[in-house]
């Protein structure tokens, strides 16, 4: 705890240089609207477009990667946390079976590295926005939550069952529906080996994974490709907002453990 309040002290400090900071230059952006309307105006404009990325770096980044990574140690002491990623591979297998639209816009942030039930996986939040058809350059809100990569057990074929009704255009992938009316309502399931498929999806699979999912709020897309299993949770929320409340931070990731064991015991 003696590590966590000093890195929350070196932040305070940060924020009250950042907040002093900023209310000088606003001062000085009045100051020029009295002297010069078009400089004050040019000055505001600077300012608005540097506020927030001043914030990111001086405080949110630092407090996610010290403190989180600090306090999920704390629990579990092998992890490795980062809130900056690009999500390189998420990106290529999303791009490679275009599980979105191709004009989306991906934002990746909170990467963990840790291992449930002696399998190792990675986690990371995930944004998605899709361009209005109506109004340019404005983004809709497509996907928001987690995607987790698992070691996956070894099955016949590759399959992706995805709940986002996008037409999976991948070589050699097809389109099945499954021995469930309620889950061809509501997903699309691709595969590389039309024959396999079943065994994988046999009733017993279907029947847990409706329970399991069909109460949760939320929308997946779950693809096992390779020797990886793909889990993509759209919950609306992403992981760790709430920065003050360290007991929360671990009680939140102590849930996540949880939740990967119930879709392991699936998938």
């Amino acid at each position: 705890m003696k590590a966590i309040e000093e890195i929350k002290r070196s932040i305070l400090i940060k924020r009250i240089v950042y907040t002093m900071i900023h209310i000088l230059f606003f001062a000085c952006i009045i100051y020029l609207f009295w002297f010069n309307y078009l400089l004050g105006y040019l000055a505001f404009i600077i300012w608005l477009c540097n506020v927030y990325q001043y914030y990111r770096k001086w405080i949110k980044i630092p407090f996610k990667n010290e403190i989180i990574a600090v306090c999920l140690k704390q629990i579990r002491p092998n992890l490795i946390y980062h809130y900056e990623t690009k999500g390189k591979e998420i990106l290529e297998i999303i791009k490679k079976y275009k599980l979105f639209s191709e004009d989306a816009y991906f934002s990746f942030s909170d990467y963990i590295k840790d291992t449930v039930e002696g399998i190792s996986y990675t986690s990371v939040d995930l944004s998605v926005f899709l361009t209005s058809p109506k109004i340019k350059k404005h983004r809709i809100l497509e996907f928001k939550g987690k995607v987790y990569i698992l070691s996956a057990k070894k099955y016949p074929c590759d399959y992706i069952l995805t709940e986002y009704g996008s037409k999976i255009d991948a070589e050699g992938f097809t389109k099945l529906d499954l021995e469930s009316i309620e889950m061809n309502e509501r997903f699309d399931l691709y595969t590389n080996n039309p024959l396999e498929i079943f065994k994988v999806f046999n009733p017993k699979r279907i029947e847990a994974w409706r329970k399991l999912h069909f109460c949760e709020d939320s929308r997946s897309i779950i693809s096992h490709i390779g020797e990886s299993l793909y889990i993509f949770l759209s919950n609306g929320e992403n992981q760790f907002e709430n920065f003050n409340d360290l007991e929360e931070i671990k009680k939140e990731y102590i849930q996540q453990l949880e939740n990967l064991q119930k879709y392991l015991e699936i998938f």
